[in-house]
C-alpha cells in the first residue's frame, strides 16, 4: 500500500501557498517522491490547485493522509474577511481523491505537531528503512532538513510527519 501525504496550503491570492507532499510505501517505510507545490509559480488559483491533483494522478497510491484545516479561536479573528483558500485546496484534493476510489485520511496539525515535534523521533521512525534523512541546527537554532542531501522545506517535512504518524497508528491498530 502507498500513502500521499499533502500538508496543504491555499495562499493562492497572497502568493504564499506552499505545499508539502511525500509519497510513502507502507510495506518498506521507504520514501517513493517528494517535493513542493508553490503558488507563486502558477498563474491562476485553478492551476495551482489542479497541481495537487496531478501529483495524485502521477503516484500509485491507496490511501490520502492529509492536514486538516481547523479554525481555532485563537486565529480565527486574524481571518475574518479573509478568503479560505487552504480549506478550498483541501475540498478540491479530497474530491479529486474521493472520486478516484482513495481511501481520505485528515489528521489535525497539532495531533502531529505534539507526537513528531522534536527531530529526533521523526528521524528515527523515518530512519528505520530510510537512512537519508537529516538535520541541521544553524547557529540561530533554526533546524534545517536534508533528505539524500538536498535541502527540503519545513512543508515537505509536514508532509512527511503526517505520513509516518498514520504508518505508526495503523501499526499500533494491528496489535
Amino acid at each position: 500500500m502507498r500513502i500521499l501525504a499533502i500538508d496543504p496550503s491555499g495562499s493562492f491570492k497572497h502568493g504564499s501557498g506552499t505545499s508539502g507532499w511525500c509519497v510513502v510505501d507502507s510495506e518498506t517505510g521507504k520514501i517513493i517522491g517528494l517535493g513542493n507545490i508553490k503558488a507563486k509559480d502558477f498563474e491562476t488559483r485553478e492551476l495551482y490547485f489542479n497541481k495537487h491533483k496531478s501529483i495524485a494522478k502521477l503516484y500509485i497510491h491507496d490511501v490520502l493522509v492529509i492536514e486538516n484545516f481547523i479554525l481555532y479561536q485563537s486565529t480565527a479573528s486574524s481571518l475574518f474577511n479573509q478568503e479560505l483558500e487552504t480549506s478550498e485546496l483541501i475540498g478540491v484534493i479530497c474530491d479529486f481523491e474521493e472520486e478516484n476510489g482513495k481511501r481520505i485520511v485528515r489528521q489535525k496539525a497539532q495531533q502531529i505537531k505534539s507526537v513528531l515535534s522534536k527531530n529526533n523521533v521523526l528521524l528515527t521512525l523515518v530512519n528505520q528503512t530510510e537512512k537519508n534523512l537529516t538535520f541541521k541546527t544553524t547557529k540561530s537554532d533554526r533546524v534545517q532538513w536534508f533528505f539524500d542531501g538536498i535541502r527540503i522545506s519545513n512543508h515537505i517535512v509536514d508532509a512527511i510527519r503526517h505520513a509516518y504518524y498514520y504508518l505508526n497508528q495503523e501499526k499500533k491498530n494491528e496489535l
